[in-house]
């Protein structure tokens, strides 16, 4: 491997302007700057030729230029917003014919990761034209390491125009695999720390997660490692749990209609954003409610239960493969043997999951539009033509103990999958449902997780009118249930109970989640005679209105009676 030929730089983006944690580039790590202590790592490695902090031309990142002044360090000032105007410009400038891009938010990289990837690059001179440890991504995140020649991010400086593009430096070239050469470099081993363990800094969680590594680690080895962190995660779980929460938060979640090739499970959402998610859910359900109508009252039930499942708990799949693929493709990601599963029981409340898809990234928005048409297979129950969806549904009873089957199954392979059956209140009456779980019990499926939406009502009716469910917590304990009871509208809870669901234990897991039919429209909330309906134009412009807030909608549809 030569690198005496080639003319490396590095180039590491650092600015104090940051929304969520203003100044965290000064933040301080054992009397210097984070920013300070990350470019001392950088300059670690043996391969990374010669380093430049990138920063803005504002006064504010005046104190940067000083800093690297104060250390020797290049430092070069440029475009504040267009990242790939300031990685370039500052590329020319030193000459560099090979590239290396690190982002300034990570204090704690591995100088032999670091390495590891230019080595690869160098390795394999002349066979690709980027090369990082991000697609996919494999390392903790706060690893990231980006090389590229010089003729390729020219080539994005020239072409790429859409803004994040041009915010992050790099998509022009690594969503064009038909364009680019691209490789990857994995964590040896085989194993995945992308989404569980979080090394970067955005948030304060963030910031106290580094600073007690760096007192635990730093005064014993410096350039502590990677696999020294991890080590340390295990024996200090408290430590590990300080920011575990934020584990996996990037920003493609706020592209995933845009970015072609970063699968769902590569990105979630923080818990503050969850409640925006949730809201838009529910106004993908109230446009689907017209022409043609959609139970909308169920729907709106169970809207934070589907943003919470697929935002924080879920294992989507896909991360290994690297690319969402096909979005028309009902195959995607469904061989993925380490992702759970989740199977809609409760099939008339489809709209809930395909909005939160939407949000997700999973399915395409204006899909949506395509509602009761023949064209596409949106209708009124979930359809396995649609991707991610696992079984048709809609026979209330059943999927209960199609899921108790795949449950099994994954037991039976040795994986450690979780499978998730939302059913409703109202088909609790269905016997089979008693019958998966005196069987599920028995094989001691404690990998099976049974979610009910308690809003109190089947069809029309209140189900304790019909066919009277509670004590329900009784019930599922007396048969052999491992139980909770939470309110379904709350996120908190909602977090609590789920990842309060311990490994192991030989039980079947049952998460009662009170609810509200209708919920977010004080005009259909908790009405036996709005589970149904049909709206007109206005009306549905009134239901959104309402829902943010304004006047309660007059409706005067007719509503739907089965007795």
């Amino acid at each position: 491997m030569n690198t005496t030929e080639r003319n490396i730089v590095t180039i590491i983006q650092v600015r104090r302007g940051s929304s969520r944690l203003p100044d965290k580039v000064f933040r301080p790590l054992s009397g210097k700057s984070l920013f300070v202590r990350q470019v001392e790592r950088v300059r670690a490695s043996r391969l990374c030729g010669r380093v430049v902090v990138a920063t803005t031309l504002n006064a504010a990142d005046d104190l940067v230029w000083e800093a690297c002044e104060q250390e020797g360090w290049e430092c070069f000032r440029g475009h504040d917003q267009d990242l790939l105007d300031r990685h370039y410009q500052a590329a020319l400038k030193y000459g560099a014919d090979t590239v290396i891009k690190i982002p300034g938010d990570c204090p704690l990289i591995d100088p032999a990761i670091i390495d590891k990837v230019i080595a690869f690059y160098l390795e394999n001179a002349g066979r690709y034209d980027y090369v990082s440890n991000l697609h996919p991504a494999t390392y903790p995140d706060g690893n990231d390491v980006e090389i590229m020649s010089f003729q390729a991010i020219e080539d994005a400086w020239k072409n790429a125009t859409r803004l994040f593009e041009r915010e992050h430096t790099t998509p022009y070239i690594w969503e064009r695999p038909d364009q680019f050469r691209i490789g990857n470099v994995v964590m040896e081993g085989g194993v995945d720390y992308s989404m569980t363990h979080r090394l970067t800094i955005d948030y304060e969680e963030d910031y106290q997660f580094i600073k007690a590594v760096w007192e635990q680690l730093y005064p014993v080895n410096p350039l502590f490692t990677v696999r020294d962190i991890l080590a340390l995660m295990e024996r200090r779980p408290d430590i590990y749990g300080i920011n575990r929460s934020l584990a996996g938060v990037n920003w493609y979640r706020n592209h995933l209609d845009e970015l072609k090739t970063v699968a769902a499970g590569q990105t979630k959402f923080t818990a503050g954003e969850w409640s925006s998610v949730s809201l838009r859910v529910r106004e993908h359900i109230i446009r689907m409610s017209g022409k043609g109508g959609c139970f909308i009252g169920a729907s709106l039930s169970c809207v934070e239960l589907m943003v919470y499942l697929y935002a924080d708990f879920l294992r989507l799949g896909g991360g290994a493969a690297g690319s969402r693929g096909d979005l028309g493709d009902p195959q995607r990601d469904l061989g993925d043997p380490r992702r759970d599963f989740l199977f809609l029981s409760k099939g008339h409340d489809v709209p809930a999951l395909y909005g939160t898809f939407v949000e997700m990234g999973l399915l395409e928005a204006d899909r949506l539009g395509n509602h009761l048409l023949a064209a596409d297979h949106i209708y009124w129950h979930p359809n396995r033509a649609i991707p991610g969806v696992e079984f048709h549904s809609g026979s209330l009873g059943h999927l209960p103990a199609v899921a108790a089957g795949v449950a099994m199954d994954c037991r039976l392979k040795g994986g450690d999958n979780r499978v998730v059956v939302i059913t409703g209140d109202g088909e609790l009456n269905e016997g089979s449902v008693w019958e998966t779980i005196l069987v599920a019990n028995a094989y001691k499926l404690d990998n099976l997780i049974i979610v009910v939406d308690r809003n109190q009502f089947q069809a029309n009716i209140r189900t304790e009118d019909l066919v009277p469910l509670e004590p329900l917590a009784d019930k599922f304990a007396a048969f052999g249930c491992r139980v909770q009871r939470i309110d379904g509208h709350d996120f908190a809870q909602l977090q609590e109970a789920f990842m309060g669901i311990p490994e192991g234990g030989g039980k079947v897991n049952v998460i009662i989640a009170d609810t509200v039919r209708g919920k977010g429209l004080p005009s259909i909330e908790a009405r036996a005679d709005r589970w149904f309906c049909s709206f007109s134009d206005t009306e549905v412009q009134q239901l959104l209105e309402e829902l943010h807030g304004n006047k309660q909608a007059y409706i005067e549809s007719e509503t739907l009676v089965v007795r």
